[in-house]
């Protein structure tokens, strides 16, 4: 078995690398970094009850996090945006 930490939380050994499955998923909605649509929201947290380890964690990324963003179609319902992402990886538990 690979060690994979120790959660700063629960202080129970990691389920994955950096990744707690008891604590993380739903840490941003703690944290109150949401999409603002509860729908959304639901299945990010679906998806992060899935994850093994930190590095294939599905979450909301805020548009502050985004450079050099240009509109690049639009139509229906819709515009389509491109730019850039801008990504610190925060110093994750061990």
């Amino acid at each position: 078995m690979v060690n994979c930490g120790v959660c700063s939380d629960c202080k129970e050994a990691n389920t994955g690398y950096a990744w707690c499955n008891k604590c993380d998923p739903g840490r941003f909605k703690k944290e109150g970094i949401t999409s603002g649509n509860d729908e959304l929201d639901k299945l990010i947290c679906e998806r992060q009850q899935q994850t093994l380890h930190f590095y294939d964690n599905f979450e909301w990324i805020t548009y502050d996090k985004f450079s050099e963003v240009e509109t690049i179609g639009e139509g229906g319902f819709s515009i389509i945006y491109s730019g850039f992402l801008f990504w610190i990886i925060h110093e994750r538990r061990n």
